[in-house]
């Protein structure tokens, strides 16, 4: 997740653009599931070539549907604070 999250940003500053993870955009969430796929698959010991292959499917999958139906994640409040 650090690495997709990490590239992603250093391509956006490259570009001088504001980074994707900053917006309303399903960006991390991907592969933070395929890194707990991969997880749990290697605890459940699960066919070894094949788990990260089925994770990389999970994040691909997840990303280019949310990107197709303008999924997002709901935005962050704070409360304001006391006074």
């Amino acid at each position: 997740m650090v690495t997709a999250v990490g590239g992603g940003v250093v391509r956006d500053v490259l570009l001088n653009r504001v980074p994707i993870i900053l917006h309303k955009e399903i960006y991390a969430l991907p592969a933070l599931l395929a890194a707990a796929i991969q997880v749990m698959g290697q605890r459940m010991e699960w066919w070894v070539t094949l788990t990260p292959w089925f994770a990389a499917s999970v994040c691909l999958a997840v990303r280019l549907l949310a990107l197709r139906y303008s999924w997002s994640l709901p935005p962050v409040w704070r409360k304001a604070p006391l006074q």
